[in-house]
């Protein structure tokens, strides 16, 4: 029901993911090139179903895409304007096994500080390049 009735898109200029290199994390930012937004497909639904009050998300992910493989095996469906609108408005079931987002050759990836393991932490200094 959640996937046909409660659709919903995160708008975000990238992510995080963390690549696992002989047992210590490493974190990544992945956004694109050309530094648009990009629209994660998700699915929401009622905390607590008998309030009705709050709500929550998920965002959908997929197997990683060649790029991305090489930090993490999965990936969240990144959507471009276009996608997403057809998402949300179900014109097309565009999300499938198979899915490739147009923007995916756009992604681009570079290692970050581990100050962004901390949720405390919220300042550019999150996704500074790693020298």
């Amino acid at each position: 029901e959640s996937f046909l009735k409660k659709k919903c898109l995160i708008p975000a200029n990238g992510y995080y993911e963390w690549k696992v290199n002989n047992g210590i994390k490493i974190p990544h930012f992945i956004q694109l090139s050309s530094l648009e937004t990009i629209y994660f497909a998700g699915l929401w639904k009622f905390y607590d179903v008998t309030q009705s009050t709050k709500k929550t998300f998920t965002i959908m992910t997929k197997k990683a895409n060649n790029a991305i493989k090489n930090i993490h095996l999965r990936m969240p469906i990144i959507l471009n304007i276009n996608e997403a609108l057809d998402y949300i408005e179900q014109k097309n079931s565009i999300i499938d096994e198979n899915f490739v987002s147009q923007i995916e050759n756009d992604l681009d990836f570079f290692q970050v500080s581990k100050f962004v393991n901390s949720p405390r932490n919220n300042s550019i200094e999150c996704i500074q390049h790693l020298n």
